[in-house]
């Protein structure tokens, strides 16, 4: 039996974290550009914003704010994290790579705060929803010993013993391993929680199908999409008025790709058949070039 889902520590802790990095950075907008610029970012003024308690932060003016607030809930499975996409989570990467290692004005410059650690709230929720990504993508990937430790909610240290005790000798941090060992070692420790606090929307595999690079790519969205409305082969062929036979192989990554197919897949998965078409229809020029 899984686990119950439980972070590690409040949304409202997050949250609270989140607006002292947007103080810390109207800091180094005051003393990169002007005192109006950081004021207009921040909305107020002050000498120090550092200093500023983080509950004069009005987050509903920041997109970011339910970007985190997303992936807080995808990466710990404790909310509605339907919305969760890949768009989101590379926004999030980036943010938290780009946002201010050290604060302050003048003589007070050189303040430092414990979002700047890998500890920190903001940085481990998105570590953490990156590594569970990893777990679920379509695209080959490897976890670091960190990303096993945040996901099995263990130590490194344990994380490294667990995998010497698997054969594998661990190197610090620059231990790697490949997601389908991931998948499996994880499924063996009680701590981890799997993702079942995700929809594979309509949004979320339209997202795939714009970034499908290869058949197979088109198929595994299909498969995903058919396993979320709870499809099998046969119940998805009779939807879709496809032969079994041509659904099974759309599904399984050997299709022989027509247009037509895929618009009847997509109108009986609740896809954009347009969309799924001229994916199709670049497969297709793709194969013939």
């Amino acid at each position: 039996m899984a686990p119950t889902p439980q972070a590690p520590f409040l949304a409202t802790e997050l949250l609270d974290e989140l607006r002292t990095i947007l103080l810390f950075t109207a800091d180094f907008l005051a003393m990169t550009r002007s005192a109006e610029a950081a004021a207009a970012f921040i909305g107020f003024d002050s000498e120090q914003y550092h200093s500023e308690s983080p509950s004069r932060v009005a987050l509903d003016s920041f997109r970011i704010a339910p970007t985190i607030t997303i992936i807080y809930d995808y990466a710990f499975q404790v909310g509605e994290a339907r919305h969760f996409n890949e768009d989101l989570l590379q926004d999030a990467l980036v943010f938290i790579d780009g946002i201010p290692r050290v604060g302050g004005q003048g003589a007070e410059g050189g303040e430092t705060h414990p979002y700047m650690t890998e500890d920190g709230k903001c940085r481990r929720a998105i570590t953490t929803a990156n590594a569970r990504w990893k777990l679920e993508s379509p695209y080959p990937s490897e976890l670091s010993v960190r990303e096993l430790a945040l996901l099995a909610n263990m130590t490194e240290g344990a994380v490294r013993n667990a995998l010497a005790a698997a054969g594998i000798k661990a190197k610090g941090s620059r231990t790697f391993v490949d997601v389908a060992f991931a998948r499996e070692w994880l499924a063996g420790r009680r701590s981890f929680v799997p993702t079942t606090c995700w929809e594979y929307t309509p949004d979320a595999a339209h997202l795939d199908f714009r970034t499908a690079r290869t058949v197979s790519d088109l198929s595994l969205a299909l498969t995903r999409r058919a396993e979320q409305k709870g499809l099998s082969v046969a119940a998805l062929a009779t939807a879709s008025t496809v032969v079994p036979e041509r659904t099974a192989a759309w599904l399984n990554g050997t299709p022989d790709l027509d247009v037509g197919t895929a618009v009847a897949l997509a109108a009986a998965l609740d896809l954009d058949p347009a969309l799924v078409a001229g994916r199709t229809v670049e497969l297709l020029l793709r194969q013939s070039s």
